[in-house]
Protein backbone atom coordinates (compact mmCIF):
# COMPACT_ATOMS: atom_id res chain seq x y z
CA UNK A 1 0.00 0.00 0.00
CA UNK A 2 1.39 3.39 -0.96
CA UNK A 3 -0.44 5.52 1.56
CA UNK A 4 2.23 7.37 3.49
CA UNK A 5 2.42 10.73 5.17
CA UNK A 6 5.63 12.65 5.62
CA UNK A 7 6.24 14.97 8.56
CA UNK A 8 8.93 17.57 7.94
CA UNK A 9 10.74 20.06 10.13
CA UNK A 10 9.75 18.88 13.62
CA UNK A 11 9.84 15.64 15.50
CA UNK A 12 6.26 16.02 16.70
CA UNK A 13 4.71 12.70 15.79
CA UNK A 14 1.20 11.55 16.47
CA UNK A 15 -0.02 8.36 14.83
CA UNK A 16 -3.36 9.68 13.72
CA UNK A 17 -3.87 7.31 10.83
CA UNK A 18 -6.38 4.55 11.42
CA UNK A 19 -7.09 1.42 9.48
CA UNK A 20 -6.09 2.18 5.91
CA UNK A 21 -5.01 5.74 6.75
CA UNK A 22 -8.29 7.28 7.66
CA UNK A 23 -10.88 5.56 9.69
CA UNK A 24 -13.94 7.32 10.98
CA UNK A 25 -12.12 10.57 11.43
CA UNK A 26 -10.54 9.37 14.66
CA UNK A 27 -7.08 10.24 15.89
CA UNK A 28 -6.44 7.09 17.85
CA UNK A 29 -4.05 4.38 16.67
CA UNK A 30 -5.14 1.45 14.53
CA UNK A 31 -8.92 1.34 14.79
CA UNK A 32 -11.35 2.74 17.31
CA UNK A 33 -14.87 3.94 17.80
CA UNK A 34 -16.16 0.41 18.18
CA UNK A 35 -19.84 -0.32 18.53
CA UNK A 36 -21.44 -3.39 20.03
CA UNK A 37 -24.38 -5.33 18.69
CA UNK A 38 -27.31 -5.56 21.06
CA UNK A 39 -28.84 -8.84 19.94
CA UNK A 40 -28.19 -12.04 21.89
CA UNK A 41 -25.73 -13.42 19.34
CA UNK A 42 -23.32 -10.52 19.74
CA UNK A 43 -23.76 -9.41 23.33
CA UNK A 44 -20.66 -9.05 25.52
CA UNK A 45 -19.48 -12.06 27.48
CA UNK A 46 -18.81 -10.10 30.64
CA UNK A 47 -18.37 -6.56 31.88
CA UNK A 48 -15.10 -5.03 30.78
CA UNK A 49 -13.10 -2.10 32.02
CA UNK A 50 -11.90 0.47 29.52
CA UNK A 51 -8.95 -0.73 27.47
CA UNK A 52 -6.23 1.96 27.40
CA UNK A 53 -5.04 1.08 23.92
CA UNK A 54 -8.27 0.73 22.02
CA UNK A 55 -10.67 2.68 24.19
CA UNK A 56 -13.12 -0.22 24.45
CA UNK A 57 -15.91 -0.05 26.97
CA UNK A 58 -18.68 -2.61 27.30
CA UNK A 59 -21.67 -2.69 29.63
CA UNK A 60 -23.72 -5.84 30.24
CA UNK A 61 -27.39 -5.18 30.80
CA UNK A 62 -28.64 -8.72 31.18
CA UNK A 63 -26.96 -11.56 33.09
CA UNK A 64 -28.55 -14.04 30.71
CA UNK A 65 -26.36 -12.71 27.93
CA UNK A 66 -23.01 -13.19 29.68
CA UNK A 67 -22.20 -16.39 27.81
CA UNK A 68 -22.91 -14.96 24.40
CA UNK A 69 -20.20 -14.17 21.87
CA UNK A 70 -18.86 -10.61 21.58
CA UNK A 71 -18.08 -9.05 18.22
CA UNK A 72 -16.48 -5.65 17.79
CA UNK A 73 -17.12 -3.49 14.72
CA UNK A 74 -14.54 -1.21 13.10
CA UNK A 75 -15.09 1.27 10.31
CA UNK A 76 -12.29 1.49 7.77
CA UNK A 77 -11.59 4.43 5.46
CA UNK A 78 -9.17 3.31 2.77
CA UNK A 79 -7.45 6.03 0.78
CA UNK A 80 -4.71 5.17 -1.68
CA UNK A 81 -3.40 5.82 -5.16
CA UNK A 82 -3.01 2.07 -5.61
CA UNK A 83 -6.54 1.01 -4.75
CA UNK A 84 -6.53 -2.52 -6.16
CA UNK A 85 -3.41 -3.55 -4.25
CA UNK A 86 -4.62 -1.93 -1.04
CA UNK A 87 -8.11 -3.41 -1.29
CA UNK A 88 -6.70 -6.89 -1.93
CA UNK A 89 -4.35 -6.59 1.06
CA UNK A 90 -7.20 -5.59 3.37
CA UNK A 91 -9.49 -8.32 2.01
CA UNK A 92 -6.84 -11.01 2.48
CA UNK A 93 -6.17 -9.83 6.01
CA UNK A 94 -9.86 -9.85 6.92
CA UNK A 95 -10.28 -13.40 5.62
CA UNK A 96 -7.15 -14.62 7.41
CA UNK A 97 -8.72 -13.56 10.71
CA UNK A 98 -12.05 -15.22 9.99
CA UNK A 99 -13.83 -11.94 9.36
CA UNK A 100 -15.89 -10.47 6.55
CA UNK A 101 -17.01 -7.18 5.02
CA UNK A 102 -20.44 -6.16 6.24
CA UNK A 103 -20.63 -3.30 3.76
CA UNK A 104 -18.56 -1.54 1.10
CA UNK A 105 -18.94 1.63 -0.92
CA UNK A 106 -16.63 3.13 -3.51
CA UNK A 107 -16.53 6.60 -5.03
CA UNK A 108 -14.05 8.38 -7.28
CA UNK A 109 -11.94 11.25 -5.97
CA UNK A 110 -9.98 13.95 -7.69
CA UNK A 111 -6.30 13.62 -8.54
CA UNK A 112 -6.55 9.89 -9.21
CA UNK A 113 -7.86 8.89 -5.78
CA UNK A 114 -10.77 6.64 -4.98
CA UNK A 115 -12.51 6.58 -1.63
CA UNK A 116 -13.69 3.31 -0.08
CA UNK A 117 -15.86 3.16 3.04
CA UNK A 118 -16.08 -0.33 4.53
CA UNK A 119 -17.38 -2.01 7.64
CA UNK A 120 -15.39 -5.09 8.67
CA UNK A 121 -16.50 -7.72 11.18
CA UNK A 122 -14.01 -10.01 12.89
CA UNK A 123 -14.28 -12.26 15.98
CA UNK A 124 -13.50 -10.61 19.27
CA UNK A 125 -10.52 -12.83 20.02
CA UNK A 126 -8.85 -11.75 16.75
CA UNK A 127 -9.78 -8.12 16.81
CA UNK A 128 -6.74 -6.57 18.47
CA UNK A 129 -4.30 -8.50 16.28
CA UNK A 130 -6.27 -7.49 13.21
CA UNK A 131 -6.14 -3.81 14.18
CA UNK A 132 -2.41 -3.98 14.80
CA UNK A 133 -1.70 -5.54 11.42
CA UNK A 134 -3.90 -3.09 9.54
CA UNK A 135 -2.18 -0.23 11.31
CA UNK A 136 1.15 -1.51 10.05
CA UNK A 137 -0.05 -1.03 6.46
CA UNK A 138 0.26 2.71 6.96
CA UNK A 139 3.62 4.37 7.37
CA UNK A 140 4.65 7.72 8.74
CA UNK A 141 8.19 9.07 8.32
CA UNK A 142 9.61 12.05 10.16
CA UNK A 143 12.40 14.25 8.85
CA UNK A 144 13.76 17.11 10.97
CA UNK A 145 15.22 19.66 8.58
CA UNK A 146 15.75 22.55 10.98
CA UNK A 147 15.48 23.25 14.68
CA UNK A 148 15.04 26.98 15.12
CA UNK A 149 12.57 29.64 16.14
CA UNK A 150 10.39 30.51 13.16
CA UNK A 151 11.43 34.15 13.57
CA UNK A 152 14.79 33.00 12.20
CA UNK A 153 13.32 31.47 9.04
CA UNK A 154 14.88 32.87 5.84
CA UNK A 155 14.32 32.26 2.12
CA UNK A 156 17.15 29.72 2.17
CA UNK A 157 15.05 27.60 4.53
CA UNK A 158 12.08 27.79 2.15
CA UNK A 159 14.30 26.39 -0.58
CA UNK A 160 15.43 23.62 1.79
CA UNK A 161 11.86 22.58 2.59
CA UNK A 162 10.88 22.64 -1.07
CA UNK A 163 13.93 20.54 -1.91
CA UNK A 164 13.01 17.97 0.75
CA UNK A 165 9.48 17.68 -0.65
CA UNK A 166 10.83 17.37 -4.17
CA UNK A 167 13.32 14.64 -3.26
CA UNK A 168 10.63 12.61 -1.50
CA UNK A 169 7.63 13.48 -3.64
CA UNK A 170 7.28 10.12 -5.39
CA UNK A 171 7.61 8.16 -2.12
CA UNK A 172 4.68 9.71 -0.28
CA UNK A 173 1.08 10.66 -0.83
CA UNK A 174 1.06 13.69 1.45
CA UNK A 175 3.31 15.95 3.47
CA UNK A 176 2.80 17.61 6.85
CA UNK A 177 5.20 20.41 7.82
CA UNK A 178 5.42 21.44 11.46
CA UNK A 179 6.32 25.14 11.61
CA UNK A 180 6.35 28.01 14.08
CA UNK A 181 3.45 30.39 13.68
CA UNK A 182 5.31 33.71 13.42
CA UNK A 183 6.47 33.27 9.83
CA UNK A 184 4.26 30.37 8.76
CA UNK A 185 2.22 32.52 6.35
CA UNK A 186 5.39 33.61 4.55
CA UNK A 187 6.58 30.00 4.29
CA UNK A 188 3.20 28.83 3.01
CA UNK A 189 3.22 31.54 0.34
CA UNK A 190 6.80 30.78 -0.68
CA UNK A 191 6.14 27.04 -0.98
CA UNK A 192 3.09 27.83 -3.11
CA UNK A 193 5.42 29.38 -5.70
CA UNK A 194 8.24 26.86 -5.34
CA UNK A 195 5.87 23.85 -5.61
CA UNK A 196 3.08 24.70 -8.03
CA UNK A 197 0.10 22.56 -8.92
CA UNK A 198 0.85 19.65 -6.58
CA UNK A 199 -1.90 16.98 -6.75
CA UNK A 200 -0.75 15.85 -3.28
CA UNK A 201 -1.49 17.83 -0.10
CA UNK A 202 1.37 19.83 1.40
CA UNK A 203 0.11 20.95 4.79
CA UNK A 204 1.67 23.41 7.25
CA UNK A 205 0.60 23.54 10.88
CA UNK A 206 1.88 24.55 14.28
CA UNK A 207 0.63 25.71 17.65
CA UNK A 208 0.11 28.80 19.76
CA UNK A 209 1.02 26.84 22.90
CA UNK A 210 3.90 24.31 23.02
CA UNK A 211 3.01 20.63 23.14
CA UNK A 212 4.15 20.30 26.78
CA UNK A 213 1.78 23.09 27.97
CA UNK A 214 -1.60 22.35 29.51
CA UNK A 215 -4.34 23.14 27.07
CA UNK A 216 -1.99 23.06 24.08
CA UNK A 217 -3.49 23.31 20.62
CA UNK A 218 -0.61 21.40 19.05
CA UNK A 219 -2.22 17.97 19.26
CA UNK A 220 -5.45 19.05 17.62
CA UNK A 221 -3.69 21.00 14.88
CA UNK A 222 -1.32 18.14 14.08
CA UNK A 223 -4.15 15.63 14.08
CA UNK A 224 -6.19 17.85 11.75
CA UNK A 225 -3.16 18.28 9.49
CA UNK A 226 -2.75 14.52 9.18
CA UNK A 227 -6.42 14.14 8.44
CA UNK A 228 -6.23 16.72 5.67
CA UNK A 229 -3.06 15.18 4.28
CA UNK A 230 -5.00 11.90 3.99
CA UNK A 231 -8.30 13.21 2.67
CA UNK A 232 -7.85 16.75 1.41
CA UNK A 233 -7.07 18.16 -2.01
CA UNK A 234 -3.63 18.94 -3.39
CA UNK A 235 -1.61 22.12 -3.10
CA UNK A 236 -0.11 24.06 -0.20
CA UNK A 237 -2.41 24.84 2.73
CA UNK A 238 -2.28 25.88 6.36
CA UNK A 239 -4.41 23.77 8.71
CA UNK A 240 -4.96 25.56 12.00
CA UNK A 241 -7.73 25.70 14.60
CA UNK A 242 -10.03 23.63 12.44
CA UNK A 243 -9.64 25.83 9.35
CA UNK A 244 -7.93 24.96 6.06
CA UNK A 245 -6.49 28.08 4.44
CA UNK A 246 -4.91 28.41 1.02
CA UNK A 247 -1.16 28.95 1.37
CA UNK A 248 -1.21 32.14 -0.70
CA UNK A 249 -4.09 33.62 1.31
CA UNK A 250 -3.02 33.00 4.89
CA UNK A 251 -2.08 35.69 7.39
CA UNK A 252 -1.44 35.51 11.11
CA UNK A 253 -4.03 37.83 12.63
CA UNK A 254 -3.92 36.86 16.32
CA UNK A 255 -0.72 36.72 18.35
CA UNK A 256 -1.96 34.59 21.29
CA UNK A 257 -5.38 33.02 20.75
CA UNK A 258 -5.89 29.69 19.00
CA UNK A 259 -7.65 31.25 15.98
CA UNK A 260 -4.28 32.60 14.88
CA UNK A 261 -4.69 32.53 11.08
CA UNK A 262 -7.21 34.05 8.72
CA UNK A 263 -7.82 33.72 5.01
CA UNK A 264 -7.48 37.15 3.39
CA UNK A 265 -9.71 38.07 0.46
CA UNK A 266 -10.57 34.42 -0.15
CA UNK A 267 -12.79 31.82 1.55
CA UNK A 268 -11.46 29.00 3.73
CA UNK A 269 -10.94 25.86 1.68
CA UNK A 270 -12.36 23.52 4.31
CA UNK A 271 -13.00 23.05 8.00
CA UNK A 272 -12.28 20.13 10.31
CA UNK A 273 -15.02 19.56 12.89
CA UNK A 274 -14.87 16.67 15.35
CA UNK A 275 -12.24 15.06 13.13
CA UNK A 276 -14.53 15.20 10.10
CA UNK A 277 -13.36 17.07 7.00
CA UNK A 278 -15.84 19.42 5.32
CA UNK A 279 -14.31 20.49 2.01
CA UNK A 280 -15.79 23.71 0.64
CA UNK A 281 -13.48 24.34 -2.29
CA UNK A 282 -11.02 22.39 -4.40
CA UNK A 283 -7.60 23.54 -5.49
CA UNK A 284 -6.56 23.56 -9.11
CA UNK A 285 -3.75 21.03 -9.54
CA UNK A 286 -1.60 19.75 -12.36
CA UNK A 287 -1.17 16.05 -13.17
CA UNK A 288 2.27 16.48 -11.60
CA UNK A 289 3.84 19.37 -9.69
CA UNK A 290 6.16 21.99 -11.13
CA UNK A 291 9.13 22.62 -8.86
CA UNK A 292 11.33 25.72 -8.75
CA UNK A 293 14.67 25.98 -7.00
CA UNK A 294 15.56 29.67 -7.19
CA UNK A 295 14.61 32.72 -5.13
CA UNK A 296 16.17 36.19 -5.02
CA UNK A 297 15.97 37.39 -1.44
CA UNK A 298 17.02 40.97 -2.22
CA UNK A 299 13.41 42.06 -1.72
CA UNK A 300 12.42 44.65 0.85
CA UNK A 301 9.15 45.76 2.39
CA UNK A 302 8.44 49.41 3.24
CA UNK A 303 5.41 50.17 5.38
CA UNK A 304 4.55 53.84 5.11
CA UNK A 305 3.49 55.96 8.04
CA UNK A 306 2.43 59.59 7.84
CA UNK A 307 5.57 61.68 7.42
CA UNK A 308 7.93 58.93 6.24
CA UNK A 309 10.85 60.83 4.68
CA UNK A 310 11.49 60.20 1.00
CA UNK A 311 15.10 59.43 1.94
CA UNK A 312 13.87 56.17 3.51
CA UNK A 313 12.44 55.12 0.16
CA UNK A 314 15.69 56.02 -1.58
CA UNK A 315 17.66 53.95 0.95
CA UNK A 316 15.42 50.94 0.39
CA UNK A 317 15.77 51.12 -3.38
CA UNK A 318 19.55 51.36 -3.01
CA UNK A 319 19.59 48.33 -0.73
CA UNK A 320 17.10 46.04 -2.54
CA UNK A 321 16.49 45.02 -6.14
CA UNK A 322 12.78 44.52 -5.49
CA UNK A 323 10.60 46.57 -3.17
CA UNK A 324 7.05 46.07 -1.92
CA UNK A 325 5.51 49.32 -0.64
CA UNK A 326 2.57 49.13 1.76
CA UNK A 327 0.74 52.39 1.26
CA UNK A 328 -2.49 53.77 2.75
CA UNK A 329 -6.06 52.94 1.75
CA UNK A 330 -6.45 51.85 -1.87
CA UNK A 331 -2.89 52.93 -2.61
CA UNK A 332 -0.75 55.90 -3.54
CA UNK A 333 2.34 57.81 -2.46
CA UNK A 334 2.45 61.03 -0.46
CA UNK A 335 3.51 64.33 -1.99
CA UNK A 336 5.08 66.27 0.89
CA UNK A 337 6.03 69.92 0.46
CA UNK A 338 9.68 70.63 1.06
CA UNK A 339 10.72 66.98 0.73
CA UNK A 340 12.17 65.02 -2.10
CA UNK A 341 9.65 63.51 -4.47
CA UNK A 342 8.64 59.89 -3.89
CA UNK A 343 7.63 59.81 -7.55
CA UNK A 344 11.05 60.88 -8.80
CA UNK A 345 12.88 58.43 -6.51
CA UNK A 346 10.82 55.48 -7.76
CA UNK A 347 11.22 56.65 -11.35
CA UNK A 348 15.02 56.64 -10.96
CA UNK A 349 14.91 53.24 -9.22
CA UNK A 350 12.86 51.67 -12.02
CA UNK A 351 15.28 53.13 -14.58
CA UNK A 352 18.05 51.19 -12.75
CA UNK A 353 16.11 47.93 -13.15
CA UNK A 354 14.39 47.85 -9.76
CA UNK A 355 11.04 46.08 -9.48
CA UNK A 356 8.47 47.95 -7.39
CA UNK A 357 5.16 46.51 -6.14
CA UNK A 358 2.48 48.76 -4.68
CA UNK A 359 0.05 47.29 -2.16
CA UNK A 360 -2.00 48.44 0.80
CA UNK A 361 -1.52 47.97 4.52
CA UNK A 362 -5.30 47.65 4.89
CA UNK A 363 -5.95 43.95 5.65
CA UNK A 364 -8.97 43.33 3.40
CA UNK A 365 -10.31 44.18 -0.07
CA UNK A 366 -7.01 45.15 -1.67
CA UNK A 367 -5.63 48.13 -3.54
CA UNK A 368 -6.75 50.19 -6.53
CA UNK A 369 -4.24 52.87 -7.49
CA UNK A 370 -6.54 54.37 -10.11
CA UNK A 371 -9.03 55.76 -7.56
CA UNK A 372 -7.10 58.87 -6.42
CA UNK A 373 -4.53 61.20 -7.93
CA UNK A 374 -1.76 60.04 -5.55
CA UNK A 375 -2.07 56.58 -7.01
CA UNK A 376 -3.32 57.27 -10.51
CA UNK A 377 -0.21 59.29 -11.38
CA UNK A 378 2.01 56.34 -10.41
CA UNK A 379 -0.10 53.85 -12.35
CA UNK A 380 -0.16 55.88 -15.56
CA UNK A 381 3.42 57.11 -15.66
CA UNK A 382 5.60 54.43 -14.03
CA UNK A 383 6.25 50.78 -14.87
CA UNK A 384 5.42 49.29 -11.52
CA UNK A 385 3.27 46.41 -10.31
CA UNK A 386 0.12 46.50 -8.19
CA UNK A 387 -0.79 43.70 -5.76
CA UNK A 388 -4.56 44.31 -5.81
CA UNK A 389 -6.11 41.61 -3.55
CA UNK A 390 -2.87 39.71 -2.86
CA UNK A 391 -1.61 39.44 0.69
CA UNK A 392 1.63 41.17 1.53
CA UNK A 393 3.14 37.77 2.35
CA UNK A 394 2.25 36.47 -1.10
CA UNK A 395 3.45 39.63 -2.85
CA UNK A 396 6.84 39.41 -1.14
CA UNK A 397 7.27 35.70 -1.83
CA UNK A 398 6.07 36.00 -5.43
CA UNK A 399 8.46 38.85 -6.14
CA UNK A 400 11.34 36.75 -4.77
CA UNK A 401 10.26 33.87 -6.99
CA UNK A 402 9.97 36.09 -10.07
CA UNK A 403 13.33 37.74 -9.49
CA UNK A 404 14.88 34.28 -9.19
CA UNK A 405 13.90 33.79 -12.85
CA UNK A 406 14.03 37.16 -14.57
CA UNK A 407 14.72 40.88 -14.22
CA UNK A 408 12.96 41.79 -17.44
CA UNK A 409 9.97 43.93 -16.53
CA UNK A 410 7.66 42.59 -19.23
CA UNK A 411 8.26 39.00 -18.15
CA UNK A 412 8.06 39.96 -14.47
CA UNK A 413 4.74 41.69 -15.13
CA UNK A 414 3.40 38.62 -16.91
CA UNK A 415 4.41 36.30 -14.08
CA UNK A 416 3.16 38.62 -11.35
CA UNK A 417 -0.34 38.86 -12.76
CA UNK A 418 -0.55 35.18 -13.68
CA UNK A 419 -2.56 33.55 -10.84
CA UNK A 420 -0.68 30.91 -8.89
CA UNK A 421 -2.68 28.92 -6.35
CA UNK A 422 -5.42 31.58 -6.55
CA UNK A 423 -3.11 34.22 -5.11
CA UNK A 424 -4.72 37.04 -7.14
CA UNK A 425 -8.19 37.55 -8.53
CA UNK A 426 -7.25 40.52 -10.72
CA UNK A 427 -7.22 39.82 -14.46
CA UNK A 428 -4.84 42.05 -16.40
Amino acid sequence: MRRQISILLAALLLLTLLVGCGGSGSAKPAATGYAYDTDASTAPEAPMEQDSKFNITAVVADDALRDAKMIYRANIDLQTTDYETSEAAISNLVRSFGGYFESRSLSNRSSGYRYSDCTVRVPAESFESFCNQVGEMCHVDCVQLYSLDSTNIRPAHWLGVARAVRENYDRYDGFVISHGTDTMAYTAAALSYLIQGSPKPIVLTGAQKPIWFDGTDSKRNLTDAFLYACRGCGGVQIVFNGKVILGTRARKTCSKSFQAFSSVNYPDLAVVQDEHLLQYMRCACYPSPVFYDALDDKVGLLKLIPGTPAAVLEFMLDRFDGLVIESFGVGGLPEYEGDASYFDIIHRGIARGKLVVMTTQVPNEGSNLAVYHVGGRLKSALRLLEAYDMTTEAAVAKLMWIMGQTRDFDEAERLFYRPVARDILYEN
